[in-house]
C-alpha cells in the first residue's frame, strides 16, 4: 500500500504546480491487485455504454415438428462474463416454453465474435492455469474453472466432493 497526496496550486492561468501534502511509499513497487479493476470498469462503459448487454443468441435452421427440433442448434456467444452455469438452464427452459421438447440433432457454438489474435494466451506472469490469467473467449463458461465443494457425508462418516459446472470425464478420487 502507498499513499501520494498532492495539492495543485495555480499561479497564474495555464500554469500550475505540485505541492506534495502526504508522500508515503510512493516511489516503492507494488502490486495493483483489485485496483486494476477499476481501471478495466472504467474503460469498459466508456466503451461500451453503461446501457450494454451481452447477447447469448440461439439460432437453428428447421422448424420445429411436434415439440421436436430435428435439426441443428446454433449457439452464438458474444463474450458474457456472467455465464455461469445457472445461464445454460435458464435458456433451455426457454426452449422449452417455444416448444422444443426434444433436440435431435447437433449443437454447434459459434466463437466467432473474436478474432483469433484477441484470444491468444499471453499471461502477465506466466502461471496459464491461474484463473485470473483466462484469456478472452467469446464462449466462457463459468469462469473456465471449476468450483469444487466439500461437505460432510449424511449418508457415511466421510467428506463428499462435488464440482460446479458437472464435466461428464472428470472422476474425483475422493479418499477423504
Amino acid at each position: 500500500m502507498s499513499i501520494s497526496i498532492s495539492e495543485i496550486e495555480s499561479r497564474r492561468p495555464g500554469k500550475h504546480t505540485a505541492r506534495k501534502v502526504l508522500d508515503w511509499r510512493a516511489n516503492g513497487l507494488m502490486n495493483p491487485a483489485s485496483t486494476m479493476q477499476l481501471l478495466t470498469t472504467l474503460t469498459g462503459l466508456d466503451i461500451l455504454d453503461p446501457q450494454y448487454r451481452w447477447r447469448t443468441n440461439i439460432y437453428t435452421d428447421v422448424v420445429i415438428r411436434q415439440g421436436v427440433l430435428k435439426d441443428n442448434l446454433f449457439l452464438q456467444e458474444a463474450g458474457d462474463p456472467q455465464l455461469a452455469p445457472e445461464e445454460p438452464a435458464k435458456m433451455m427452459k426457454e426452449l422449452q416454453n417455444l416448444g422444443i421438447q426434444t433436440i435431435d440433432g447437433n449443437l454447434f457454438f459459434d466463437r466467432s465474435a473474436y478474432a483469433d489474435s484477441v484470444m491468444e494466451h499471453n499471461t502477465i506472469d506466466g502461471k496459464s492455469l491461474r484463473a485470473y490469467n483466462v484469456p478472452p473467449a467469446p464462449l466462457r463458461y463459468a469462469f473456465r474453472t471449476l468450483s469444487f465443494q466439500l461437505s460432510k457425508s449424511r449418508t457415511a462418516d466421510f467428506i463428499d466432493i462435488t464440482y460446479t459446472p458437472a464435466l461428464s470425464k472428470l472422476k474425483v478420487a475422493n479418499q477423504m
